[in-house]
């Protein structure tokens, strides 16, 4: 029986190190498919015996899981993700138990096995569970579909079974904490899509549900978890996850408990064999103080646990379970029954044990106890030289000398804190030297704690205390970071004016992302005289073809908080990115800084500037617009006074669909616009009165040439409708007619003028559209005018 452990990566240097040592104890051979990775993925795959070929990516997980089946050798394929790996408890039972499927005489041709999902963030944290088919025979029956949420499909599925079993524990760690949102992003992105092109289903309300919740959109999770409740599908492994997620969505929204109460009572009802429920029951009416409630809710849900499943579902009481021990412990202290309370503080400890409140529990349940007893107990649970970190500083809690005594001679030199050792030895006088020989360091780390703060050194007293060395070295960590994103091609000229600009700015916390897909090699020697500056780094993305290309691998080389684009023929003026961060620190509701930006041609020489006429001009450094003010007035004069990605500065988090999709949201020519509009319906816009930055603009640009325009056109049209039909900005009928007419009336006076053989297809598009926009703006006046005579009659 030979064995294919099959994987499809993609920038997976975190993990795949795990999945490759999980793999080579099981597999035969390895099949790593990688779909195009830019780190160390590949490098390490082949240095770990693996065959690894390319895919290009295609938004199809399906795709590329099939490329990988194409290729694996083997009788049976492991097909498991990169950020999942079998248990070490389970990994050796894997190859026996095959065997033993194999020589069954029922044509079972997959074995489903438990997922555990698990938050390596936080202790290895259990966090949920469910079964899924990971373990298939290597057969042409056997093939995945779906872009998202992919799944095998058997094509000779009434001849076949599979074998379910929860012996076989397999462990997944891609929605810890760190990296769940790029995820969550991703899935979000690929749903929509497939709703553009298939049209909406209800089977992917669940989906939308997960990935609106952990994106923090409590409201959207809400939305859809009453959606997937109202279609009344039933979510074969994951039943019952409609009501939870609706549970969490209230809880996450600080509902009263009186509105989730008849919402746990419906799912009880609906799945009384699911423990979730009553223990998420039990832990409100603990938080209410009423434990004869909590105790019995907690106990019918542990029934409920312990009772062999009636099919193959997830498991969200996981992550409640070592919370409801610890609570069914704290109730047994309450009757005076210690073996019961220890034996549940037990029981929650091992399950989660890295929690210190369980830790504490647990150990004040051995009151009384001798430090060996304790000590040996702990040794069953944790490992010395790992876990001392974690149960020295437990232990720093509580009076407890010895056992700290014993963990801390495991501790690593660096963690080793010798005044807290002769204090647990009783050693005062020695604890007293250790702590007076600190003081001269103490200034520091008050600094240290006022930079994760984010207090600057000049507003502080203790700034008095430190050098100016290390005020800045404070400063740099009390400000957020800001990346600027120079994306260039064949300007080596332009750019190097645009990159100076850049080193030029003041403010304390910078980096300088430059990704090059130039054709000749001009930029790169220009670029290598300024690679000192340690704020810089330089990435020749020669593979690039289109500008999303070029654009993309910002999404991971940019690291800031804030986000500033600076394309290659722009320049930011002194002191922008110093004066736009101290104005969102003044105005913590923005969500946008932008400039009466300067115009200047291909040589430098100041443009009149039209963009911004009609904004109100002040004294004052700058003024502050409600998003929904300034967003209307952007789609009413379809006109983007807020300026191009050099203009603006914006949080990095406010955004979804982000300028390194260049197609953000499917716009090209006005997706900068898109962006803006984006961030206004969140908050509100900076406007500095005096330019902070010049854009420029010369015949090779892209946005000068016909096609360009004229896509410009449709897609200001396209966003203008969007916005319409969800009233935000354009709120009334009379609203939506003025852009409309901007646009007709454009047309009419450019028509017969406009390069229209330059402008090849996007011609007959652009007139089609336009004959749209003079169909409803007719529709509109006839609707006035009937309602004119009506009301002449009145």
């Amino acid at each position: 029986m030979k064995l294919s452990a099959c994987v499809i990566a993609k920038n997976e240097e975190e993990n795949i190190g795990t999945w490759l040592a999980s793999m080579k104890k099981l597999a035969d051979e390895m099949i790593v498919v990688d779909t195009g990775s830019t780190d160390r993925t590949v490098e390490m795959a082949k240095a770990a015996g693996a065959r690894v070929f390319h895919h290009a990516w295609q938004n199809d997980f399906a795709a590329a899981k099939n490329c990988a089946l194409e290729k694996a050798q083997g009788d049976w394929i492991l097909f498991l993700d990169a950020d999942e790996y079998f248990s070490p408890q389970t990994i050796q039972r894997v190859r026996p138990m095959l065997a033993q499927v194999e020589k069954s005489k029922k044509p079972i041709v997959g074995v489903i096995c438990r997922l555990i999902n698990i938050d390596k963030d936080q202790g290895n944290r259990f966090t949920g569970a469910i079964f899924q088919l990971r373990i298939f025979k290597n057969s042409p029956d056997l093939r995945y579909e779906g872009k998202i949420h992919e799944r095998i499909v058997d094509k000779r599925k009434a001849e076949h079974e599979m074998f379910a079993t929860p012996e076989l524990v397999i462990f997944h760690t891609g929605y810890s904490l760190h990296l769940v949102r790029k995820k969550l992003e991703r899935n979000l992105d690929f749903l929509r899509q497939k709703e553009e092109a298939e049209g909406e289903s209800l089977d992917d309300a669940l989906h939308y549900m997960d990935c609106h919740f952990g994106l923090g959109d409590f409201a959207k999770a809400e939305e859809y978890a009453r959606k997937a409740i109202a279609s009344k599908i039933v979510y074969l492994g994951r039943e019952g996850a409609e009501y939870w997620g609706l549970v969490r969505a209230l809880l996450a929204q600080k509902r009263p408990r009186e509105e989730v109460l008849p919402i746990l009572k419906e799912a009880m009802e609906k799945y009384p064999d699911l423990a979730e429920f009553p223990m998420e029951y039990g832990l409100l009416a603990w938080e209410e103080r009423d434990y004869l409630l909590a105790e019995r809710m907690f106990r019918r849900g542990l029934e409920c646990k312990e009772k062999a499943p009636a099919s193959l579902r997830a498991d969200n009481s996981l992550q409640m379970f070592p919370f409801v021990c610890a609570s069914l412990g704290k109730i047994e202290a309450m009757k005076k029954r210690p073996t019961e309370a220890f034996d549940y503080f037990l029981c929650a400890v091992k399950e989660y044990p890295y929690d210190q409140g369980l830790f504490l529990a647990l150990y004040d349940a051995l009151t009384g106890q001798e430090p060996a007893d304790i000590i040996a107990l702990l040794d069953t649970l944790y490992d010395k030289e790992q876990d001392a970190p974690f149960l020295v500083e437990a232990l720093r809690a509580r009076a407890a000398a010895p056992v700290l005594l014993y963990y801390a001679r495991f501790l690593p030199p660096e963690k080793r804190d010798e005044a807290l050792l002769y204090q647990a030895a009783g050693r005062m006088d020695a604890a007293a030297v250790e702590l007076s020989a600190r003081l001269g360091s103490y200034s520091a780390l008050l600094a240290e704690a006022k930079g994760r703060m984010r207090v600057l050194p000049e507003t502080d007293g203790a700034a008095l205390l430190l050098t100016d060395a290390y005020k800045e070295r404070w400063r740099t960590k009390a400000l957020p970071l800001v990346s600027i994103m120079i994306p260039t091609y064949n300007r080596p000229q332009l750019f190097g004016l645009a990159l100076e600009s850049a080193l030029r700015q003041t403010y304390g916390n910078l980096e300088i992302i430059v990704c090059d897909n130039s054709t000749d090699d001009a930029t790169e020697t220009l670029i290598e005289r300024y690679l000192g500056d340690p704020r810089l780094q330089y990435h020749r993305n020669r593979d690039a073809v289109t500008k999303e290309e070029n654009f993309a691998p910002f999404e991971r080389l940019a690291k800031g908080e804030y986000l500033q684009w600076l394309m290659d023929d722009d320049i930011l003026l002194d002191g922008k990115i110093e004066k736009m961060m101290q104005a969102f620190r003044e105005n913590p509701e923005a969500r946008l800084a932008t400039s009466r930006r300067a115009l200047i041609d291909g040589e430098g020489r100041l443009l009149p500037n039209p963009y911004t006429a009609g904004v109100p001009e002040s004294e004052a450094e700058y003024s502050v617009f409600e998003g929904a003010i300034v967003g209307k007035e952007t789609l009413l004069g379809w006109r983007n006074f807020l300026g191009e990605p050099s203009a603006v500065l914006f949080r990095r988090a406010d955004l979804a669909n982000h300028y390194w999709r260049a197609g953000s949201r499917g716009y090209k020519a006005i997706s900068d616009v898109a962006m803006w509009l984006e961030l206004l319906e969140k908050g509100d816009c900076i406007f500095f009165q005096k330019p902070l930055s010049c854009y420029r603009r010369h015949e090779e640009q892209e946005g000068q040439q016909a096609p360009v325009i004229l896509l410009s056109r449709l897609e200001w049209l396209r966003l203008i409708q969007h916005y319409y039909e969800r009233r935000i900005y354009i709120e009334t009928e009379e609203e939506y007619e003025k852009p409309l007419e901007l646009l007709y009336g454009e047309y009419l006076s450019e028509r017969d003028r406009f390069d229209r053989k330059a402008a090849g297809e996007y011609w007959p598009k652009y007139e089609e559209a336009m004959r749209s926009v003079r169909r409803i703006l007719e529709k509109m006046k006839k609707k006035e005018r009937t309602h004119g005579k009506r009301e002449g009659k009145g």
